[in-house]
């Protein structure tokens, strides 16, 4: 499952992490082997390239349905995935513990395993430069 934006340098697929204009952030998770090039930072392998490396740069607009509930999918790390909605009354919220609520407008949020998730729509749309 993926959601936010990725790239494309030397045929490998990346989550993509905009820096300027000019320069992207690749990032691998660390459980995966270490790219050519890339360091640990934090627990993932980085490497900074400059946009005209890239072949392809995109977003990924990830919908799905947890716990009865239409949320979408802001970020995905291994089998963790951050989700959000919005519900307009207190009895539509989930009851679980891995729920945070947001703002006092009905938004929530939580971090979830990948494979409590149905009905899983990714849409991919080509990001701007």
């Amino acid at each position: 499952m993926r959601a936010g934006r990725y790239a494309v340098w030397h045929g490998g697929e990346y989550k993509a992490h905009r820096v300027d204009k000019d320069w992207v952030l690749l990032i691998r998770p660390s459980d995966q082997p270490q790219p050519k090039g890339f360091v640990e930072d934090s627990g993932e392998w980085v490497r900074k390239v400059h946009r005209s490396e890239l072949s392809e740069m995109f977003s990924v607009r990830t919908v799905a349905v947890w716990q009865g509930h239409r949320v979408t999918v802001w970020s995905v790390d291994g089998d963790i995935a951050q989700v959000q909605a919005s519900s307009t009354k207190q009895a539509d919220i989930p009851d679980h513990p891995a729920v945070v609520r947001e703002n006092a407008y009905g938004d929530w949020g939580a971090r979830v395993p990948v494979w409590e998730l149905t009905e899983v729509v990714e849409t991919v749309v080509d990001a701007a430069p």
